[in-house]
């Protein structure tokens, strides 16, 4: 055995460690790149959901202030029975979502609408998982994942008995307002 042979062996595996970190630093990369991206896109699709709210809010705002303007009668409704205007992305009520993933949002949501919403998704056989993101001032905020395709003819019977609407209908998004009326 040469005094060369050990040098030449550390050389190699001082080589091979340098490769793998290589290898490893750029899989982490790759990884944070992608983990990232995925950010990204949440971060996005909420932001468009948070824009599609405050046009409700904003249409909401002007109704009560053009009704402001008018004299009452006896008969006005309340300001809290102001009817929530139609999106122009309603889809129809017994559509289809194909997403695997579905944010469900409730405008004007009471205690007892956001339980029962709850429980009706949780008892959807096509519902996997449902978390509940927020409810605060009578906004919820919920998470599905789907196993299947949604079929939105129990939602809107549900709504329609609870004097909720579907407001919005895409793929991933589903956007309710609930009608302070009796």
């Amino acid at each position: 055995m040469s005094s060369s042979d050990p040098l030449h062996v550390a050389a190699d595996l001082r080589a091979s460690i340098e490769q793998l970190i290589a290898t490893a630093m750029q899989q982490s990369r790759t990884n944070h790149d992608q983990q990232l991206t995925a950010l990204l896109k949440e971060t996005l699709r909420e932001l468009e959901t948070q824009q599609s709210a405050l046009a409700v809010m904003a249409e909401r705002i002007r109704v009560a202030l053009s009704e402001s303007e008018v004299e009452p009668t006896a008969e006005s409704e309340p300001a809290s029975a102001i009817p929530i205007p139609a999106a122009t992305s309603i889809i129809a009520p017994n559509a289809i979502l194909e997403a695997s993933e579905v944010d469900v949002i409730a405008h004007g949501a009471t205690l007892s609408h956001a339980s029962g919403l709850q429980s009706l998704l949780r008892g959807m056989t096509e519902v996997t998982e449902l978390q509940t993101r927020q409810f605060v001032n009578g906004e919820l905020r919920l998470h599905a994942a789907m196993a299947a395709s949604l079929d939105t003819q129990a939602l809107s019977s549900w709504l329609e008995a609870n004097n909720g609407t579907i407001i919005t209908l895409a793929d991933d998004v589903i956007e309710i307002a609930f009608s302070s009326r009796a």
